[in-house]
């Protein structure tokens, strides 16, 4: 389950982009994000998720990441299930990367347990900006 969580992690850290859903601050920003995935909330992710102007003129637009996320999602709930387990989020404290603090990294950790009680965890961390409509993730 592990390897299958972080393969769609990766798959979503290659994409790029947002929607307007802004989050208290950027550790809220990062739980939101992970839980909307969980709970099959594809559109609240996609909200948190920042799309640079370039995004679109590579046809990179609201309605593809939604479609992405909607996906990954999907998978990502029908491994819980198969699995007959769950998963945790916990978000750490921030790391400001600039002298403005409108960039930080996140660690997150996805913690997972499988039917049997044995547990799993994934460390991942997080780029994230601040925007006017709120804290993004950055996808790179």
């Amino acid at each position: 389950m592990k390897n299958r969580i972080r393969t769609l992690l990766l798959g979503l850290t290659a994409a790029a982009a947002t929607i307007a859903y802004a989050a208290a601050g950027p550790k809220e920003t990062a739980q939101t994000f992970f839980e909307s995935l969980i709970n099959g909330d594809a559109s609240k992710a996609a909200s948190l998720v920042y799309l640079p102007p370039e995004a679109e003129q590579q046809g990179v637009t609201e309605q593809v990441m939604r479609g992405k996320l909607g996906v990954i999602s999907m998978e990502l709930r029908e491994e819980i299930k198969k699995e007959g387990g769950s998963i945790t989020v916990v978000s750490g404290e921030p790391t400001y990367t600039n002298a403005a603090k409108t960039e930080a990294k996140i660690p997150v950790t996805l913690k997972m347990r499988d039917k049997s009680g044995k547990t799993e965890e994934d460390k991942e961390t997080l780029d994230l900006i601040k925007t006017d409509k709120g804290w993004k993730i950055q996808l790179h």
